[in-house]
């Protein structure tokens, strides 16, 4: 069993790791980030994937990796549902969280959710600071509605009225 697991470790290192993880992107607010990462804390994949949670008008993306647990070293087992987190503003890393690689290291206790949220928040909060500061025109409505910190990117769809009435 441990030979097949090197096998299919080699061969995804030869065809790349962007064929072999799989990445899902998902809009989240960025005051919710945490919220949502912590609520997978206990999920688990069955193959190597990255949760992009991203909030495209403050340009934060919050990146959740399954990553493999060894379960035994006799027979070479292993799971993904070890965590680790990596925190992006502007494209570029900010910071690294991870639990333990290992069954006896393996806690996700470790990760404080409320300090990732916490970090997110003053990265905001620094970015809306700048933007005072700038020189910017204050009174601009969307200025003043992205100063709130709780603009959103949504699509606005036309619905028919004559749908409503039917």
């Amino acid at each position: 069993m441990k030979k097949n697991f090197k096998k299919l470790l080699m061969n995804a290192n030869k065809n790349n790791n962007d064929e072999f993880i799989k990445e899902i992107y998902l809009n989240v607010p960025h005051y919710d980030m945490a919220a949502v990462a912590e609520g997978l804390k206990e999920s688990f994949m069955t193959e190597p994937t990255s949760l992009v949670l991203t909030d495209d008008i403050y340009h934060i993306r919050l990146v959740i990796m399954w990553t493999p647990r060894i379960q035994s070293n006799e027979d070479g087992m292993c799971t993904f549902d070890s965590h680790a987190f990596s925190l992006y503003h502007n494209d570029e890393k900010i910071c690294d969280w991870a639990d333990g690689k290992t069954a006896e290291e393996y806690n996700t206790v470790t990760i404080d959710f409320k300090k990732i949220q916490y970090r997110i928040n003053r990265i905001v909060e620094k970015d809306m600071q700048e933007v005072r500061h700038s020189g910017v025109n204050l009174d601009d409505p969307y200025v003043k509605y992205w100063m709130t910190g709780r603009m959103i990117m949504a699509p606005v769809v036309p619905f028919p009225i004559e749908l409503l009435n039917d």
